[in-house]
């Protein structure tokens, strides 16, 4: 029943309507028996072509059930197939992208494991410094530098493994760091075990982006130091005995320009020492003797031979000529390469001088000998023209006298036999004399003409 009607029933129902509403009522009850009867019939029909709907319904939905299932069995094959080639290709991409990670994750521990092995094994310290000079982090070669572990390094200040002296520069290095923007590099000590500090070198570079801490690189150069220091000592030793020796002491390199000469060589120039260094003779001799210097100079690096007793003529810076003899010697590299020319020469002026000395008293000498010969050989000339003329005559004449005693016939025997005695005697002086004479004057120089 409608609400209508309901309402209409209880409207009809109140007793103060009295018996007109009751009569009402009745046939208002009888009509909606009625009603109720014929709403029941069309209900009852309703329902059955309802029924019937939802028979014809449920068959139809069956048979779409049917061909739904149908189309989803075959969309399920389809989605099976397309799912499994889907999930073949995302397995295949998978594995692709599996290789390649264990590829980039067998990359990285290779680049870790280099990175490792760079930074704890490399042949210098790598270490990590606050703005206090703090050590953040070390590598193991640092640690071994500092003879340290590197546990007991981390978090401690780096300037307590500095000599005293040294704090300072350390203290400029890192004000320095954090200052500029480029590398510093300075040079300190620091203590070990031994007697004798490690010389370092750091070199820092600020790490920026607002990290107040600088990357630094600590080299052990204690073995160049004292390689520099040998070398030092060497060269002072080298300069005092280029200053103090008292020659003419050069070198030259190949370009045949003085890399090193002695006190006594610039003196003789005229030149302090840096005012040589690095020239050429064209620069500091006469052009001709320059160039003999030079071509004597390049013949001894070609040939590689020493060569000794090179005179040559200079003039001082006092305008006195000074006579020198060089010896010059090609040096070479360690390598076995020509690497320039060592020169040793010697003042021989005084020996120069002395040779002409002796050369001019030779030639007087010579010139006395020749004199005295002349001289000589007039006084014998005279000499024997005097036993000639003089001594010859008397003693022809003391022979002829006695020849004429021995002529006369009353005659002691015995004058006779001193006369003869005195013959004899005049013929051997004679002789002497002839002797004499030949020895004075031989013939054979009037004869050939050499007198």
């Amino acid at each position: 029943m409608t609400q209508m009607q309901i309402n209409r029933n209880r409207r009809f129902d109140d007793p103060k309507n009295g018996s007109k509403g009751n009569q009402f009522n009745e046939i208002i009850l009888r009509n909606n028996k009625a009603s109720n009867r014929g709403l029941e019939d069309k209900e009852i029909q309703l329902l059955q072509e309802l029924q019937v709907r939802q028979l014809e319904l449920e068959a139809q939905n069956r048979e779409l059930r049917e061909i739904h299932r149908r189309a989803s069995d075959r969309e399920m094959e389809d989605d099976k197939t397309h799912l499994l080639q889907e999930l073949q290709l995302r397995h295949t991409e998978l594995e692709v992208q599996n290789r390649e990670l264990r590829e980039a994750q067998r990359m990285l521990e290779e680049t870790r494991d280099r990175y490792a092995s760079l930074y704890d094994f490399a042949p210098v310290g790598y270490l990590t410094l606050d703005e206090g000079g703090h050590i953040q982090e070390i590598n193991l070669i640092g640690a071994a530098m500092l003879c340290e572990a590197r546990e007991s390094i981390v978090g401690t200040p780096f300037v307590t493994r500095i000599i005293k002296s040294d704090i300072h520069a350390f203290s400029h290095h890192l004000q320095q760091n954090f200052n500029s923007s480029g590398n510093i590099i300075t040079e300190l000590r620091i203590r070990t075990h031994a007697d004798e500090p490690d010389y370092i070198r750091l070199e820092s570079i600020a790490m920026g982006n607002g990290v107040c801490a600088c990357r630094t690189v600590m080299t052990n150069i204690t073995e160049q130091k004292r390689i520099a220091l040998a070398l030092r000592q060497k060269q002072t030793e080298q300069n005092a005995l280029l200053n103090a020796i008292p020659a003419i002491v050069f070198y030259k390199d190949p370009y045949l320009r003085y890399v090193t000469v002695s006190q006594m060589f610039a003196d003789l120039l005229g030149h302090p020492i840096g005012e040589v260094l690095g020239k050429t003779d064209f620069e500091l001799l006469p052009s001709e003797l320059a160039e003999d210097f030079q071509r004597i100079s390049r013949e001894v690096l070609e040939s590689s031979e020493i060569k000794a007793g090179v005179e040559s003529r200079l003039t001082d810076a006092s305008g006195n000529a000074v006579y020198l003899s060089t010896v010059l010697a090609p040096f070479n590299s360690p390598e076995g390469n020509v690497a320039g020319l060592l020169g040793v020469g010697i003042d021989i002026s005084s020996l120069k001088r002395a040779a002409d000395t002796n050369l001019e008293l030779l030639l007087q000498n010579r010139s006395l000998t020749q004199n005295l010969y002349s001289i000589q050989e007039s006084e014998r000339c005279h000499l024997a023209r005097e036993l000639h003329d003089e001594l010859g005559q008397w003693l022809t004449a003391i022979h002829a006298e006695a020849q004429a005693i021995l002529c006369m016939p009353d005659g002691e025997p015995a004058v006779r036999a001193n006369v003869q005695a005195i013959c004899e005697s005049a013929n051997e002086m004679h002789e002497v004399i002839r002797d004499m004479l030949r020895h004075l004057r031989p013939a054979f120089l009037d004869e050939l003409g050499l007198v």
